[in-house]
């Protein structure tokens, strides 16, 4: 964080505004602009506490909040609403603190600024392997994909799946790499997703702990240490 002037973080020696857009939950990003479109990070009538519904935040430089020299478009290309409420405090009643962006946009454009890392032998291997697992179940995820490869793996699995005639989705979620295909998923015998669904309801209904892993082996993740060779 930048102190508490305003509630913007440095990457790489470019600062960035958290900022919302209105109409969601995600934290967006905007960059600075020496321009005379540019604009503070809350309107002039906002800065300050004015209303019942309102509330004090005495934590930021007023002067730096009501400074034009921010992007009128977000990273990802979306007006925004007004600076995100940081450590310095909210501006409305609710609000809620927001410390990091969330916007994966955004955070993808970011993402671009930095080296690109070579990608070790094995990352093609590994993309066959997840592709094969969608294929046959739907999904599959990978555990233990460095950071700075993981838009390499996410690229080389989709390319896998549409050599195989199947649109896909990516996500990541506590460094786990999500692989979903929706293609994939209708095109398996419905007799077998009907098997799986009747495990399911069966393990529900017995009151067992349903150990996910022991009665469907083939759902057990991707580890990249198994197919990738680092350094």
């Amino acid at each position: 964080m930048l102190g508490e002037r305003v509630n913007a973080i440095s990457v790489l020696g470019r600062e960035l505004l958290l900022v919302d857009v209105g109409g969601g939950t995600e934290t967006h990003l905007a960059g600075t602009a020496d321009e005379p479109a540019a604009r503070a990070a809350v309107a002039a009538g906002r800065a300050m506490p004015s209303r019942a519904g309102d509330a004090p935040a005495a934590g930021y430089d007023e002067a730096a909040l009501l400074e034009p020299r921010w992007a009128v478009s977000t990273l990802c290309g979306r007006a925004w609403q007004e600076m995100a409420a940081g450590e310095g405090g909210v501006f409305r009643r609710w609000q809620e603190v927001s410390l990091a962006p969330t916007c994966r946009s955004c955070l993808r454009v970011v993402d671009t600024w930095f080296p690109k890392a070579d990608a070790p032998a094995g990352i093609e291997l590994l993309a066959s392997v997840v592709a094969e697992k969608v294929e046959a179940l739907g999904s599959a995820y990978v555990t233990g994909v460095p950071a700075e490869h993981l838009e390499a793996v996410r690229r080389a699995v989709r390319k896998c799946l549409r050599a195989k005639g199947f649109q896909s989705e990516t996500h990541v979620a506590n460094a786990v790499l999500h692989v979903f295909s929706h293609d994939a998923y209708a095109a398996i015998d419905p007799a077998l997703t009907r098997s799986w669904i009747n495990q399911a309801i069966s393990r529900i209904e017995s009151g067992e702990s349903g150990d996910q892993q022991m009665l469907e082996p083939d759902r057990d993740a991707v580890d990249w240490r198994t197919w990738v060779v680092d350094g």
